[in-house]
């Protein structure tokens, strides 16, 4: 409680700020409640602010925030972004929305979830739902044909030798093989360009970064 909640995305409503400051207006019980309880006569001027806020957070002038629910019995699909597309946009600086749950008591067999959700699409476990991808169906998610992890068991996992990479590296004053800075830094441009080309919408030389 309490707590900021941030956005997954925002509709701009530059061109009907003045509209929604005149109906709101109209809410005169409401009005004469926040000055009989709060001591609060502003409420058109903080709704501006908030919307002026909120757009100063994905480069409009005015706009309102919105997450979707995504609890049990709530669609998953974006329909809503969908439908006004037109209007929504996401921040550039905080379009990624990231939760991690952990628990320590609990009673079933192992699953682990990938749930990450986006204003054009969604990825729950092994289905994707794209608004973009030619060929999906959009009524309905899609199926990806992969395999689902089905065990907690780390046996198998890579972490003895890479550990014992990492520690050989150390003792003889060399390299980590494929994980040194050099190949780290070039691992992220190759990122800055792939978003820059998606940014613009075409193809981008890696020889365009000036670093």
């Amino acid at each position: 409680m309490g707590n900021r909640i941030h956005p997954q995305f925002y509709v701009n409503i530059a061109d009907t700020i003045a509209q929604k400051r005149e109906l709101l207006s109209w809410h005169q019980s409401q009005r004469d409640w926040l000055r009989a309880h709060h001591g609060v006569d502003q409420y058109l001027n903080q709704m501006t602010g908030w919307a002026a806020r909120f757009g100063a957070e994905c480069g409009l002038e005015f706009a309102e925030g919105f997450r979707q629910h995504l609890g049990h019995g709530y669609p998953h699909e974006p329909v809503w972004q969908q439908a006004l597309h037109k209007f929504i946009k996401t921040s550039p600086t905080k379009s990624k929305v990231g939760k991690c749950a952990s628990i320590v008591d609990c009673l079933q067999p192992y699953y682990f979830h990938i749930h990450l959700v986006g204003s054009e699409g969604s990825l729950l476990d092994n289905k994707i739902y794209s608004a973009k991808l030619a060929g999906l169906n959009k009524a309905k998610w899609s199926t990806l044909e992969t395999g689902l992890i089905d065990s907690g068991d780390v046996a198998d996992h890579p972490y003895q030798p890479q550990f014992q990479a990492f520690v050989d590296a150390v003792n003889n004053n060399r390299k980590m093989p494929l994980t040194d800075f050099d190949t780290a830094f070039e691992s992220h441009r190759v990122v800055f360009a792939a978003d820059m080309s998606a940014a613009e919408g075409r193809t981008v030389k890696m020889s365009e970064l000036k670093f």
